[in-house]
């Protein structure tokens, strides 16, 4: 067992212990590592989804992204340490046609073979995609940063 002078009794020195550890607590408990499912993740997580489908895979043209509802279902944590969590989640994406598909399949075609497949091709507008993404705090630990696998 370790001797303490007289001078600085066990009790202060516990004492000013807990006091750093509690002065410490909230810097400790602000820079933590986001969760895969905290809500501003999933936030980010939609908007980038969305921004994505817009730009690089060219739906605007069919769908209309603003109604598109999306939900992340099943969210799982691959890894995690100290700054940056990778995680998993089934996107299950439901697409609305855009006005000008919606005003072309209902009106009457003439030919019932091209009416047939454009409602078999664009009758299903829901998917569901394996996504992949990661999440960390900015260096200030103001903001989140998450990247998105492409999919």
């Amino acid at each position: 067992m370790t001797a303490f002078p007289s001078a600085f009794p066990k009790s202060r020195l516990l004492h000013r212990l807990i006091v750093v550890g509690v002065a410490l607590l909230p810097a400790a408990c602000a820079a933590q590592t986001p969760r895969c499912s905290d809500e501003g993740v999933t936030a980010k997580v939609k908007e980038l989804v969305l921004q994505m489908l817009g730009e690089n895979y060219g739906l605007t043209a069919m769908y209309d992204l603003k109604a598109t509802r999306f939900d992340l279902r099943a969210i799982r944590t691959v890894a995690s340490d100290d700054q940056r969590s990778t995680c998993r989640t089934d996107l299950a994406i439901e697409f609305e046609l855009n006005s000008d598909l919606k005003a072309s399949m209902a009106k009457p075609s003439g030919n019932a073979t091209e009416a047939q497949m454009m409602k078999s091709m664009l009758g299903n507008n829901s998917r569901s995609v394996d996504l992949r993404y990661s999440v960390e705090r900015t260096d200030d630990g103001k903001d989140l940063y998450v990247s998105i696998k492409r999919f």
